[in-house]
């Protein structure tokens, strides 16, 4: 993906989170298909799913987001 539809895919999970903390860290980390999985499967987490307009293929996860709390 384009350095353009990668933020916007990021803007959309972010969005899809619902409300987030004020304070809270956003991370954006660039991983293979297999890492993208095991985070996916490890976590709770809102997936996007493309709906294939412009750049990729219909129904293609795209970005992961989700929000971890540490104390």
């Amino acid at each position: 993906m384009t350095e353009g539809k990668l933020a916007a895919q990021v803007a959309h999970a972010v969005k899809n989170l619902g409300p987030t903390p004020k304070d809270c860290d956003i991370i954006v980390l660039k991983v293979s298909d297999k890492k993208f999985n095991e985070i996916t499967e490890e976590k709770d987490c809102y997936i996007q799913i493309d709906k294939g307009l412009t750049e990729v293929e219909p129904n293609t996860p795209t970005t992961a987001a989700w929000i971890e709390i540490t104390l």
